[in-house]
């Protein structure tokens, strides 16, 4: 089963909206959830090896974002991403 082909689209194209130096304060909340939310894809159809590649850099992305980076707040993104790990055990 391959990934959904417009969840890492958005990745690519959130990372290229960010590159172009007119940034948003949203930006690093958006790319954070867009990597987690291919992790969480990852580990539902039972690829944790792959899963555990995108977790850790959305991991390392969550706890990057300012405390306040919008809704939900920076903590329960960490707290997402860490649960998503967790099922990769």
């Amino acid at each position: 089963m391959k990934t959904l082909p417009w969840l890492r689209d958005a990745i690519a194209m959130q990372r290229e909206s960010m590159a172009q130096g007119v940034p948003s304060p949203r930006d690093p909340m958006v790319l954070a959830s867009c990597v987690t939310t291919l992790g969480q894809w990852l580990v539902f159809h039972g690829r944790p090896d792959e899963a555990l590649v995108v977790l850790d850099e959305a991991l390392r992305l969550a706890q990057a974002l300012p405390a306040r980076c919008g809704w939900p707040p920076a903590p329960v993104w960490v707290a997402e991403v860490q649960s998503s790990l967790g099922e990769t055990l």
